[in-house]
């Protein structure tokens, strides 16, 4: 009973790194395809789902921090990331969009 639950309170820490880690990369790539999808579609359900994804990142990466026990410059890298996974997207949206449409122009 006791060294049960003991080992389970060594073993939490690292279970829920490697879940918050997991759901920082599935929900910063369906963040990011969800947003294209919404774009190229013109529907505003995929950029409210690609939204509710970047809050699953934002949590995530809180409960990653907060399970490390983080600070001081590696919080700074967490927040360089979550700036990335926000506007990585919209950059690759705006260089494609002007890409073909200088295709457009040689044609």
């Amino acid at each position: 009973g006791y060294q049960y639950r003991n080992n389970i309170k060594k073993l939490f820490p690292n279970i829920t790194n490697s879940i918050s880690g997991a759901l920082i990369v599935l929900s910063g790539a369906s963040y990011a395809i969800l947003f294209a999808f919404s774009k190229v579609l013109d529907k505003k359900i995929l950029l409210n789902l690609a939204y509710c994804s970047y809050a699953t990142l934002l949590l995530s990466a809180y409960f990653l921090v907060q399970s490390l026990n983080l600070s001081g410059l590696w919080i700074g890298l967490v927040l360089i990331m979550l700036v990335g996974y926000w506007l990585g997207p919209r950059f690759i949206w705006g260089l494609s969009v002007k890409t073909h449409i200088e295709e457009n122009n040689y044609d």
